[in-house]
């Protein structure tokens, strides 16, 4: 997410101003160490200007994938989109400013960008910023000891997983296979499809138009997050709900069946994010025709 100009200047100028009120001396995007960032990084351009003195020691960008931000003391949120994970680490000679002129730095960089801190806590941000161009949420963590060397940067810029997918595709892959795993997005903790998955439902309507002798089962998987119950109810009704979206394109009912197996077939790991993402799916499985 390209901030414009002078949204990226205005965040530029919290930062020095930020810096001089610290005691720490203020060197630019060039460090006032010897420390040099890991091979391939960069600061996002949501924050354009690190503390001085700190070089990238970790890098990590992901096109696609989910992370859970803290929005209160017992609650997260899990945001999918382009993530960005940068570590930064403080060389030796440089003072450490202290974990709370880190994370005030950053907190007012998104306020006067137009952002809001969401969660705030002893060693932790979480912001959120929305532009033209989208929605961006931002992590920011930090040591509150005057050791810390390190503070941590993770930034989700929000969208939907954009899935290729074509009606050749799926038939292909029901006949090589016999399923096919889809990425059909509902509301969190509901059954109402969102709507950047008609396409894909379009596309099933096209393949199943394409094979008139074929039928499918609609099956719906969770994460392990909640309950056993909760999350059979809700693979369920998520399946039925495609089920209906399909009818309702056009598709005999009699073609289409549904299934809710909850948690109990993962493909992942539900230990992180983007394994329990890729839990969270609906498959159609070949049937031979009524």
């Amino acid at each position: 997410m390209r901030l414009p100009l002078e949204k990226r200047l205005l965040a530029h100028s919290i930062l020095l101003a930020a810096s001089i009120l610290c005691g720490a001396p203020f060197a630019g995007r060039a460090l006032a160490t010897s420390a040099k960032d890991v091979k391939g990084s960069s600061d996002h351009p949501l924050f354009p200007v690190r503390m001085p003195g700190y070089a990238i020691s970790h890098y990590k960008a992901e096109e696609f994938a989910s992370y859970t931000f803290w929005v209160g003391k017992s609650t997260r949120s899990p945001v999918e989109g382009r993530k960005t994970l940068i570590h930064y680490r403080r060389s030796k000679e440089t003072p450490h400013p202290g974990g709370l002129a880190i994370l005030r730095n950053y907190e007012i960089a998104i306020q006067n960008a137009g952002g809001r801190t969401v969660f705030s806590s002893n060693d932790l941000r979480t912001l959120r910023l929305t532009t033209s161009s989208g929605e961006a949420w931002a992590e920011i963590k930090a040591s509150t000891s005057t050791s810390g060397p390190v503070y941590f940067v993770t930034i989700v810029e929000k969208k939907a997983m954009e899935q290729v997918i074509t009606a050749d595709a799926i038939l292909d892959k029901l006949a090589k296979e016999g399923s096919i795993a889809l990425h059909i997005l509902f509301d969190t903790g509901k059954a109402v499809i969102k709507p950047e998955s008609a396409p894909i439902l379009d596309q099933i309507v096209v393949a199943l138009k394409k094979d008139p002798a074929l039928a499918v089962s609609v099956e719906g998987h969770t994460d392990n997050t909640g309950t056993l119950e909760g999350n059979r109810v809700l693979s369920q009704d998520r399946a039925r709900a495609v089920v209906t979206a399909l009818v309702e394109r056009g598709v005999r009912a009699e073609r289409l069946s549904s299934a809710g197996h909850g948690q109990e077939k993962p493909v992942a790991g539900n230990s992180t994010e983007e394994g329990r993402a890729a839990n969270r799916r609906v498959v159609l499985v070949k049937k031979k025709a009524q």
